[in-house]
């Protein structure tokens, strides 16, 4: 089957929803689960403040120890990396479940792709498998977004540059598949007129087989003469004078 490419507005509405949904979850469940333990999510931004203001004294020369920065330096790290932990553990169950599961049983569509009439399809042109899913979300979406995007920034800048340049997002180049319009590309044909007749391809195809084997078995005709041509004697040959 032949298929569109997904543009770029469907693209943008699939990001947003499953993508940008999937992390405000991911934030939001993180966040009541670090208060549970008996972390505060909001001692981070103290602690960056607090960061700011230690090093400023210390660059201006109202202050000459470190102890304080260093102090709040250790803290900030610690609660940086219990945050990106609770995140990451749940950001890897929301993956899988809401982009590799739930497509598996919901004819390869996610909430995103329902909503933009989108879907998945492999090199061929057919629906993509779970291993697809997983290589396409675990490789791409997780490993990609949801990790590196914790510690560089500019992860989103990077994939949008590909998008335009490839045409292809990052999680399909990892999978080989392409995000496609759900409709296939429907090839116009002439209607045909009353007096037309509609051909019957498989006689076609017969009548061209059976003008193959003629053309076949005439080359073979052809080479069996050649061949008793050239092994030929002629009586002139032995002919006494």
């Amino acid at each position: 089957m032949k298929y569109v490419y997904a543009r770029m507005g469907q693209r943008f509405l699939i990001f947003l929803i499953d993508f940008v949904l999937l992390m405000v979850i991911a934030g939001f469940i993180a966040t009541s689960l670090e208060r549970v333990f008996g972390f505060e999510p909001d001692m981070m931004s103290s602690y960056a403040q607090s960061l700011l203001v230690e090093a400023s004294a210390y660059m201006t020369g109202k202050s000459s120890d470190l102890t304080v920065f260093y102090e709040y330096l250790s803290k900030y790290i610690n609660y940086f990396f219990v945050d990106l932990g609770f995140k990451l553990v749940i950001e890897l169950v929301l993956v899988v479940g809401l982009l590799v599961v739930l497509p598996k049983y919901w004819g390869g569509k996610t909430l995103g792709r329902r909503a933009a009439n989108c879907k998945l399809v492999d090199k061929n042109g057919n629906d993509a498998t779970i291993k697809h899913f997983l290589l396409r979300e675990l490789l791409g979406t997780y490993l990609f977004y949801c990790f590196l995007g914790a510690f560089f920034g500019v992860i989103g800048i990077v994939a949008l540059i590909v998008i335009l340049v490839a045409k292809r997002s990052i999680p399909d180049l990892c999978s080989q598949t392409y995000m496609v319009n759900d409709v296939p590309f429907k090839v116009e044909t002439k209607p045909l007129n009353d007096n037309e007749v509609k051909p019957d391809y498989q006689e076609v195809d017969s009548f061209e087989q059976e003008k193959t084997e003629e053309k076949t078995e005439e080359k073979n005709e052809e080479k069996e003469e050649d061949s008793q041509d050239k092994y030929s004697i002629d009586d002139d040959d032995y002919k006494i004078v």
